[in-house]
């Protein structure tokens, strides 16, 4: 499909519409899409963030450098991704709003 694992998550389980698949007597499929009545974008805004470093479209601009990856560094990553993010769009970092973080399947890079 060309995206990244996270992006097949957010269009199958948590995005605005989700694909169906219409098996027809032809043998041929059809793919139409549908609205997602459970879209977790219904109760709020979801960031998405793909980490460790090196897998799905992330990368690191410098090429000479290794990726770093193990627990901590993932952790320190990705709050310097939240905290950047809150920077660049404060709206959301000033609602008021509880903020949630969650997690999905550890993959390793070896």
């Amino acid at each position: 499909m060309g995206a990244c694992r996270i992006m097949l998550e957010e269009l199958a389980e948590n995005g605005y519409f989700t694909v169906m698949k219409d098996v027809k007597k032809s043998g041929q499929d059809k793919f139409y899409i549908v609205e997602n009545k459970y879209s977790w974008s219904k109760l709020g805004h979801v960031l998405y963030i793909e980490s460790p470093a090196g897998v799905g479209f992330s990368y690191n601009e410098d090429l000479k450098l290794y990726y770093t990856t193990g627990d901590t560094q993932t952790a320190e990553d990705n709050l310097a991704v939240v905290k950047g993010y809150f920077k660049l769009f404060p709206d959301y970092a000033s609602t008021g709003s509880p903020l949630f973080v969650g997690g999905d399947d550890v993959h390793s890079l070896d």
